[in-house]
């Protein structure tokens, strides 16, 4: 079954200024920026596999061309990283959309037996 494609998203821009070990250390303190990143890594992955990408875009840093992304290898990883996220977060609509996401995921790399 063709998976239905739809329009891209337009990637979003983490803005983290300066970029060094202090604003690695925010970033990890912040659940304001946890939220924002965990929110673009379901929808960047979630974009890619209904557009059949390989590589899942997440976000911009500042404002240069250099993107964030996830290879589909990595994605069922981040997928779990996020449920985990969502369950503390008492976030459970979002569980279940990330749980058929990746079940959607698993179902297309498992290859199909012709008979």
């Amino acid at each position: 079954m063709a998976r239905k494609t739809e329009t891209r998203r337009d990637i979003p821009t983490l803005h983290v200024f300066p970029l060094d070990e202090n604003a690695v250390d925010f970033i990890m303190k912040s659940d304001e920026i946890k939220d924002y990143i965990y929110e673009h890594t379901y929808k960047g992955i979630e974009d890619a596999f209904k557009n059949n990408k390989k590589t899942a875009p997440l976000f911009k840093l500042n404002t240069s061309d250099s993107y964030i992304e996830l290879s589909d290898s990595e994605w069922i990883k981040a997928i779990n990283s996020c449920i985990s996220y969502y369950e503390k977060k008492e976030k459970f609509e979002t569980c279940v959309n990330l749980t058929n996401l990746r079940t959607n995921i698993n179902k297309s790399k498992t290859p199909k037996v012709i008979i």
